[in-house]
């Protein structure tokens, strides 16, 4: 539920807003228990139980998923037993003039017996013989029908163990619902959440002493993941995540299927197949139904998000009737986050919201495939930006993570807690940590609103705004618990930025206008959404321009197929955000610079197709300086195309421009979707401008990260979205030529960058990192790294302008 943007509360306002919230939750929950095909969890589903047989057999199929061989181990094992058993009862009852009286000949006798049927040598007589013979066969087809039907139970037992439909007995685990392209992404970022925090706790010293182990920062990183969905066998799962640890190099001593990462086969839109994967006892809840969605949609069904939307109200419904209104919230998870990914931008998703006891949000939709459109268009004016958000949302490196101010260590002198009580300038001028930057700080409250007009909370919020204990600081670390470095001295780093602050300027975008030329961008592609909603088109080029100059006569050239006439008739539409100029469109109302400067061009024809783009590069009248190059295009009404054929066009698209641009002796700055992790690997364009790289915007893995972002740190998804949204008043990663702040050609460490760029931009900005001259950056480098910032070399920047 989204509220407006509030100053921090007093106590009382706080506490009536918790209470507010508490009688919602109750509310809640009365509505669930007051209907009228409403049963108890525990009453109408026999699932919802937990027996010893239960636990056993889960412990028994997880066992056997993390290592196959368990099976002999058990049969060796019951084996042994058995023969040791038996032969401590012949040593018990032979005779004791018998040689076989003592045990160690007991057990030479069992074993024998037990692998030749029997064993007889006293009897002469041929017909004693012969009955004796006979007895054995006897035996032997009995015990051999016998091990026939044993065997039969056993191996339907174990398919059954195999396909991953027991039950789950865990308590507190990590739930993902669904599968789609994104999913095995976000199982090796849960991956490597879990890798830092285990590390952390691997010394001797914390294995021993367990009450000085690190808390985990979320507890995605501590407990097992389970994933259901019903489109797929349990065994197909196991390799497709099996093949993805390898390719990632993840360690399965510290996360291992079948132990850690647990595979069940179920509808999870179905209620009693969440009861048997205990999705009313897990803490974090992910719902992947996307595939399904796109299926149903396929299939005539009229509402978006259908299959995700189902999942949800099941979510919801298990939940809440886990108990009576008087005792549901004892067994509901205080730190309950559900993160549902949206195929389509879902107006009434929060109609089916539900809150937590203490009465902050619990559901957290995202349609993350808005800020992926965004990031084509800001990398298009920002170059290199996408390698750097990219790293910013990866746990596997240097990324963005958030803990309360009680659990961090800060200050020269190392104090738990020395950030409670500080504004926010003076703890990140004087934090002292060797391995970590802090940028932000978010409230108790789980649920920041979109609207942080003001810039008082989140990433670069206010300078001057105190932590408080229930704070959550924000901050990039490659580890969860940055450390302070003893030997660093913020005074020295301040004395040193004296030397750069009287040359530095907030100038960053400052150019001298008879050096400008007009900007001409290519747009090859097109997506659906923008046919039933141009005004998203709109804002995107917009943010192409929000924050630095343009000149009149810049283009943006649309190539695809669709007819001149549709497309007027689209860009003309009531609400676009468009106005016809000349040949083409302008865009007006958004306040931005490119508003009437910029004309949006159509051509119509096939964007991969060689003869349309060369009529267009051959303009002798426009030299085209930037590409956006797209997986999809106009026409595809029958859903989502393969990853395959989307790369396959981005990377033929790509192609074309490079003999293009050869023959032209041209460069170009090429931004790119794609959708498979080789692709960025395999492509070839044409020859980007000097210090630049192509920009590849990998959906999936941003998808995919942002997802398991916010599974892990729901308290600053807000936050976080505010980074990789554009428009004014957002922060923004930005890339400062080293000089605007006084330091070409000069030899600087990194901390001192701190105290140049924070008074510059008034306390709302900071250095994460520098970028050299070939196009290669390093993001959290140690504050005493000492940088020569030659010709070239850029200062990565987060800046919120207010």
């Amino acid at each position: 539920m989204e509220q407006s943007l509030m100053k921090p509360s007093s106590g009382d306002e706080a506490a009536k807003k918790r209470k507010a919230d508490a009688n919602t939750y109750k509310a809640m929950v009365n509505e669930t228990y007051h209907s009228p095909h409403f049963a108890l969890l525990a009453a109408r589903d026999l699932d919802a139980g937990d027996s010893v047989t239960d636990s056993l057999a889960y412990k028994l199929e997880n066992s056997i998923a993390a290592d196959p061989n368990v099976r002999f181990y058990i049969l060796f094992a019951l084996a042994a037993g058995a023969m040791v058993v038996l032969s401590y009862l012949w040593s018990l009852f032979s005779d004791p003039e018998w040689d076989t009286h003592d045990f160690t000949s007991a057990v030479f006798m069992t074993f024998q017996v037990l692998i030749t049927g029997g064993y007889e040598d006293s009897f002469q007589d041929p017909a004693t013989r012969l009955l004796f013979f006979c007895m054995i066969a006897t035996g032997v087809t009995i015990v051999s029908i016998l091990i026939g039907l044993i065997t039969d139970t056993v191996n339907s037992y174990m398919e059954e163990l195999s396909s991953g439909t027991s039950k789950v007995i865990e308590d507190g685990h990590t739930l993902v619902l669904g599968w789609n392209e994104a999913t095995t992404r976000v199982v090796c970022q849960i991956a490597f959440l879990r890798r830092v925090f285990l590390m952390q706790n691997e010394t001797w010293e914390r294995k021993v002493m367990w009450w000085r182990r690190v808390l985990p920062s979320s507890p995605v990183a501590a407990r097992p993941v389970v994933i259901m969905n019903q489109t797929m066998e349990k065994t197909d799962m196991e390799a497709i995540i099996g093949s993805a640890f390898s390719a990632r190099n993840i360690n399965p001593k510290r996360t291992k299927i079948g132990r850690d990462v647990i595979f069940r086969k179920g509808d999870p839109s179905n209620n009693h197949d969440l009861v048997r994967v205990r999705a009313h006892k897990a803490t974090s809840v992910l719902v992947m139904m996307n595939s399904v969605d796109f299926e149903e949609q396929s299939e005539g069904m009229a509402i978006e998000n259908s299959a995700t939307v189902r999942t949800v109200l099941a979510l919801r419904n298990i939940i809440y009737s886990n108990g009576d209104p008087e005792t549901a919230h004892l067994s509901f998870k205080p730190d309950l986050r559900v993160v549902v990914q949206l195929s389509a931008t879902c107006p009434f998703m929060h109609g089916a919201s539900f809150l937590a006891p203490l009465g902050h949000e619990c559901l957290y939709p995202q349609d993350i495939t808005k800020y992926v459109n965004s990031m084509l268009f800001t990398c298009a004016m920002k170059p290199s930006l996408s390698r750097v958000i990219m790293s910013l949302v990866d746990f596997q490196g240097s990324a963005i993570r958030t803990r309360p101010p009680t659990q961090l260590f800060a200050g020269k002198d190392n104090q738990l807690g020395w950030l409670i009580g500080k504004t926010m300038r003076e703890a990140q001028l004087g934090v002292c940590w060797g391995n970590g930057i802090l940028i932000g700080v978010d409230d108790e409250v789980m649920n920041m609103p979109h609207e942080n007009s003001l810039g008082e909370l989140g990433i670069m919020g206010d300078p001057d705004r105190v932590i408080n204990a229930s704070d959550h600081m924000i901050f990039i670390s490659p580890t969860s618990t940055p450390k302070v470095d003893p030997s660093l001295d913020t005074s020295v780093l301040a004395k040193e930025a004296e030397l750069y602050l009287p040359h530095a300027s907030t100038g960053s975008k400052t150019l001298d206008p008879a050096k400008m030329v007009p900007t001409h961008l290519l747009l090859l592609g097109w997506r659906e959404v923008w046919t039933k909603d141009p005004n998203r088109l709109c804002q995107r080029v917009q943010g192409l321009y929000s924050d630095m100059p343009v000149l009149e006569g810049s283009t943006v050239t649309i190539v695809n197929p669709m007819p001149e006439e549709e497309m007027a008739e689209v860009l003309g539409s009531p609400g676009s955000g468009f106005a016809k100029q000349g040949l083409g469109w302008v865009t007006s109302g958004g306040g931005g610079s490119g508003d009437g400067k910029v004309l949006l061009l159509h051509v119509s024809g096939d964007s991969t197709a060689h003869a349309t783009l060369e009529k267009l590069i051959a303009e002798p009248d426009t030299v085209f300086n930037t590409a956006i190059v797209l997986g999809t295009s106009y026409g595809q009404d029958s859903g989502p195309i393969s990853s395959e054929c989307s790369d396959s066009r981005v990377l033929g698209t790509l192609l074309v421009l490079r003999v293009l641009c050869d023959k032209l002796g041209m460069s170009m700055h090429c931004v790119a979707e794609n959708l498979q992790d080789q692709t960025s690997q395999l492509f070839l364009g044409p020859q980007p401008r000097k210090g630049e790289h192509a920009d590849f915007i990998n959906t999936q893995a941003i998808v995919a990260r942002s997802l398991a972002m916010n599974l892990a740190y729901p308290q600053i998804w807000h936050a976080l979205e505010d980074l990789l949204r554009d428009g004014l008043g957002t922060a923004e990663i930005e890339f400062i030529d080293c000089g605007h702040l006084g330091l070409e050609k000069k030899e600087a460490r990194f901390g001192a960058l701190q105290h140049v760029l924070s008074p510059t931009y008034q306390g709302r900005a900071l250095a994460i990192g520098f970028s050299d001259a070939v196009g290669g950056f390093q993001l959290c480098p140690p504050p005493g790294t000492k940088i020569k910032f030659d010709e070239g070399y850029r200062v990565i920047c987060i800046i919120r302008r207010v």
